[in-house]
């Protein structure tokens, strides 16, 4: 059955039968609301931890996965309809669509998977210590020296003071 699913979502021609279409529709959309039921609990947990990165990240893959599974049963639903009308092309073009929206939101479970495993990139303030041997550096690096050229002095502007 894993291999016939891994032929499926590799776009390959299933072989599926009309009569076993139906309730390998309902299993896939079985999956695709477990995996809903995952995703709410994982950004409930990344809200709990007030991790502000982890709970977006989730939430955008949710709110992608609720769509998916709502065209899903769409599918699901005119494949049943074209199954007892009896028309095929219709029927098979219904099944692959379910079939890539569950690909699909396998594809954003991973995602989601691996944003909940990163570690947050902004993980607080930089600290900087710096130690000083013991020696008083009395010169500044960043600033110039200030040399004082012996000048003559100006002329006076006026003969008169």
């Amino acid at each position: 059955m894993r291999v016939l699913l891994l032929l499926m979502c590799m776009g390959v021609e299933s072989d599926v039968s009309d009569k076993d279409k139906p309730e390998t529709a309902a299993k896939s959309v079985a999956r695709m609301k477990d995996t809903l039921k995952l995703l709410l609990r994982a950004g409930r947990n990344a809200r709990d931890a007030k991790d502000a990165i982890k709970a977006s990240c989730v939430e955008e893959k949710l709110v992608q996965v609720k769509g998916l599974l709502q065209v899903s049963q769409g599918f699901e639903t005119q494949l049943n309809e074209a199954l007892s009308r009896r028309d095929k092309e219709e029927s098979d073009r219904a099944f692959e669509k379910l079939t890539i929206a569950e690909r699909k939101t396998n594809e954003l479970s991973a995602e989601a998977a691996s944003c909940i495993g990163e570690a947050a990139v902004y993980s607080g303030d930089t600290v900087v210590i710096f130690e000083n041997s013991g020696a008083a550096d009395t010169d500044d690096p960043t600033s110039p020296p200030f040399i004082v050229l012996p000048a003559p002095r100006p002329p006076q502007v006026s003969p008169y003071q």
